[in-house]
């Protein structure tokens, strides 16, 4: 297919040199797409983030069921179930306790 460019199961991510450097692992938002960071991304820097995979993020207080839809507060950077104020983000791929620290987050990426 002469159109084809890649899979987009990545994405080349630029940190403006006045912006925040990023960590391995961290749950990045740019625009409409949500990635993890596959490395560290210094001010200045391009990395990789991955828009496909399952993940263990930080989570909030509650409950969590398999399937459940789940969202990024960008304040307590973590999940959550509620929707308000917060970025969907995917769903997640296990159901854990209330007081579980972390859920894996299956990233959806607006499917």
């Amino acid at each position: 297919m002469k159109n084809f460019v890649r899979k987009g199961e990545t994405l080349d991510y630029p940190v403006a040199t006045n912006g925040t450097a990023v960590k391995s692992g961290d749950l990045v938002i740019a625009g409409a797409l949500i990635g993890i960071a596959v490395t560290n991304i210094g001010l200045g820097e391009v990395g990789a983030l991955n828009l496909k995979g399952v993940y263990e993020i930080a989570k909030a207080t509650g409950a969590i069921d398999l399937g459940d839809k789940l969202y990024y507060s960008t304040t307590n950077r973590n999940l959550t179930k509620t929707a308000t104020d917060n970025i969907y983000v995917g769903v997640a791929f296990e159901s854990v306790l209330s007081a579980a620290t972390s859920v894996k987050l299956l990233l959806t990426n607006g499917i």
